[in-house]
């Protein structure tokens, strides 16, 4: 899709899955994680006294097998994400909600997610009742990288928040951890209660 989804759309989007992902569309849209990053997630890489994640690894089911965690392939990959206060508090509701290990997001038993399945069970879904259908889930990074871009982070720190790749920084338009909770906090200006949210009655876990 040529633009990115709004801010209110990524909000519909949260409401629409099953209640345990709701945070994992808000880490997507206003953190600019993707799917693999998210899905990679472990309860220790959440600082809860600074508001960020520690992106270190990423979920992957090398054809078609058991989901594995392996290390980000590039130093530069691995960053510090600062996050708004709304995505912090998705979070601490869902570490309080549900029975973890280690994984911040697994299915209802417990297990690790599997890309496809989720995609086809959960997220097509859950675009077809938001009326968002076409949207998909790496599209929420590029909303992230919007949201930056309108703080003027430089191509380098939209990066960060967005695609890794110069050019779709560029068109958007590893920086350090203050400089990224400098844009983060400008961020919030832009997450202000969204007026256009559709508001849907919210998913029960499958």
């Amino acid at each position: 899709m040529e633009d990115p989804p709004t801010v209110g759309q990524v909000r519909t989007l949260a409401t629409a899955v099953p209640n345990r992902y709701r945070a994992m569309v808000l880490l997507a849209g206003f953190g600019g994680l993707r799917w693999g990053e998210v899905a990679g997630l472990e309860v220790r890489h959440v600082n809860w006294a600074d508001g960020c994640v520690k992106v270190r690894q990423q979920l992957q089911a090398v054809d078609g097998g058991t989901p594995t965690l392996v290390a980000l392939k590039t130093d530069a990959a691995w960053r510090t994400v600062f996050l708004h206060p709304e995505v912090m508090d998705a979070l601490r509701h869902h570490v309080d909600t549900y029975d973890l290990a280690s994984l911040l997001f697994t299915t209802p038993t417990r297990d690790a997610l599997r890309a496809s399945n989720w995609r086809r069970k959960v997220w097509k879904p859950a675009t077809k009742k938001a009326g968002c259908v076409g949207i998909r889930f790496h599209d929420l990074r590029h909303t992230a990288g919007t949201l930056a871009a309108r703080t003027g982070a430089t191509t380098k720190e939209l990066m960060a928040h967005g695609p890794r790749d110069i050019h779709a920084a560029m068109r958007s338009q590893h920086a350090t951890e203050d400089r990224q909770k400098a844009i983060a906090d400008r961020m919030a200006r832009d997450l202000a209660p969204d007026t256009n949210v559709v508001p849907l009655r919210p998913t029960a876990d499958e």
